[in-house]
């Protein structure tokens, strides 16, 4: 017996790169000059597909080298391809760093990524009246940078942007997202953003400067490339972009051939090792189900794989429907159905015989390997809860296990509230441990309405002091499953090590996430000790 996934995890201490600068493209990444604030891990994306990397320091107005790996010696005789300008945080006219780098130092041919605040942002009124008054009239953003600097083609995205990070950019006047619609904050959003005026709301201005008619940037090299292969059927003959997702390690485009307002796919482009391993899991747990689950209605039909120059991205079918997920008035029931989906899609694996056994050995192995690969530094500390492979014959398996359920990542029929898909299969695992996927879809739910750290949703968790609504949807899943009493507080140690070990990554310097790490530590050995006086029961 094979389990499928659970080789998958993220390698220690690596936090993703935010993919905005990929957007530049994909052929012009060999000479990249960096302007302004970037995280460390930001530039190790670059540096990863690029050949040379500098830095513009504008204090001493020299060009310098970035400390991640061996570069070219810098001299001025270097000309680059792309420039990376982020001024999210400068004062300064981004103008400035146009006319200053531009003539000297890249080539004739080069592109230019700018992320910028947007003057005309309605909370900038105070500051800068002038410039938002001005807004209403006509904007005058990429006019400006035509008439100064006699750029060919610019594309202009408007941006939001969270602690000096973008996180979605749209076309300007257009606007959408399947997030809560049911709200009435969001359907007024959808008023005012989908007409001129939608750049008073956004914070930020992403664009890209290319200096021929002929260049391209990365959302137009994606519409050619997926506009000429057959597997993706579209209603009509002109694609166009909807939205662009900017996550950790992924940049994700949304594309459709109708309204704005009917997306048809959703393509993911994979910056780092780590998330390209993770969405090539994802494909293979898709491929496996629709042919291996009876209830695949859940899941996507196919994903898509191809490439763009260098650029790996994989494509799904965006699916009808809203997602969820903050407090609203239908929770109870959301989450009921999220429940009875989950039920209908894993079923209880035989593991009476020893090759089940041995699954189970490897399943819990390699969590407590990637745990102590991790945090070596309270390595020391796990030898208590690494006793759970004593019990390893007791764990209890399903066919699938989803490993990050959560509401969002289900698709809702707004009408019904009935769960139509779910989604974001990047953890999942076949087969995989039970109970699991049901104490995540709790521990979300109270995080996100009661704001709590995770030590105290698993405190609650361990000593059975949730609402009695989910205590009713623990008891019942395990009457489904015929799961013991034991094996529930199996399932509970092994959620700890899973959730360390495979969703979130602690500094073990930071007192505050240690000591959450090591509550939630000492809560799992006290389970683990409780089932060692009980141990026949399992």
């Amino acid at each position: 017996m094979e389990n499928l996934g659970n080789e998958v995890h993220t390698k220690v201490g690596n936090p993703h790169p935010v993919p905005w600068m990929f957007i530049a493209g994909t052929e012009k990444y060999n000479r990249v000059l960096l302007v302004g604030n970037f995280r460390i891990y930001d530039i190790r994306g670059i540096c990863n597909i690029s050949d040379i990397v500098h830095k513009f320091d504008r204090e001493t107005c020299q060009i310098c080298n970035v400390d991640i790996k061996k570069k070219e010696k810098l001299g001025d005789e270097i000309k680059y391809d792309l420039m990376i300008i982020n001024n999210l945080d400068y004062t300064a006219s981004s103008k400035q760093d146009l006319e200053l780098l531009r003539e000297q130092h890249l080539s004739n041919d080069a592109q230019i990524l700018l992320l910028e605040t947007n003057p005309y942002y309605l909370r900038n009124f105070f500051k800068a009246p002038i410039k938002v008054i001005s807004g209403v009239l006509a904007d005058s953003r990429i006019k400006n940078y035509y008439t100064r600097f006699k750029f060919r083609n610019v594309s202009m995205y408007e941006t939001m942007s969270n602690s000096g990070v973008p996180v979605e950019a749209f076309p300007p006047g257009h606007y959408y997202t399947n997030s809560n619609t049911f709200l009435l904050s969001e359907k007024f959003k959808h008023c005012f953003l989908n007409t001129r005026f939608s750049r008073f709301f956004f914070n930020s201005s992403l664009y890209v400067f290319k200096s021929g008619e002929d260049d391209s940037d990365l959302i137009e090299e994606c519409i050619d490339a997926i506009s000429k292969r057959p597997e993706f059927i579209w209603r009509s003959s002109v694609i166009r972009l909807v939205k662009v997702y900017l996550k950790y390690g992924k940049l994700i485009l949304s594309f459709t051939s109708e309204k704005i307002s009917k997306p048809e796919y959703l393509i993911v482009f994979p910056i780092d090792d780590d998330t390209r391993s993770r969405r090539e899991n994802e494909k293979r747990v898709v491929d496996y189900l629709n042919i291996n689950n009876s209830e695949s209605k859940f899941f996507a039909k196919n994903i898509i794989t191809g490439s763009i120059n260098q650029m790996k991205y994989f494509a799904m079918e965006e699916f009808p429907g809203i997602t969820v997920d903050i407090n609203n008035s239908n929770l109870s029931e959301m989450t009921s159905s999220a429940y009875h989906a989950l039920l209908s899609v894993a079923r209880t694996v035989d593991t009476s015989q020893t090759e089940g056994n041995e699954l189970k050995e490897n399943i819990i192995a390699n969590y407590l390997h990637i745990l102590s690969e991790r945090y070596p530094d309270v390595s020391d500390k796990f030898e208590r809860v690494s006793r759970i492979s004593n019990f390893a014959r007791g764990l209890p398996l399903v066919d699938f296990f989803h490993g990050d359920l959560k509401l969002e990542n289900f698709i809702v029929d707004s009408k019904t509230n009935q769960i139509t898909k779910i989604i974001d299969m990047e953890h999942a695992e076949i087969p995989g441990p039970a109970l699991l996927d049901l104490f995540y879809l709790i521990s979300y739910n109270y995080e996100s309405i009661h704001m709590e750290r995770f030590d105290q949703i698993y405190q609650r968790l361990a000593e059975n002091s949730i609402s009695q609504y989910y205590r009713k949807l623990i008891q019942d899943y395990c009457s489904n499953y015929c799961l013991t009493d034991n094996q529930l507080r199996l399932s509970l140690v092994l959620f700890f090590v899973h959730h360390y070990a495979k969703r979130v990554f602690i500094h073990t310097d930071n007192q505050v996430e240690l000591q959450e790490f090591l509550n939630c530590l000492e809560i799992a050995s006290n389970i683990l000790e409780q089932l060692k006086n009980s141990m026949h029961s399992v």
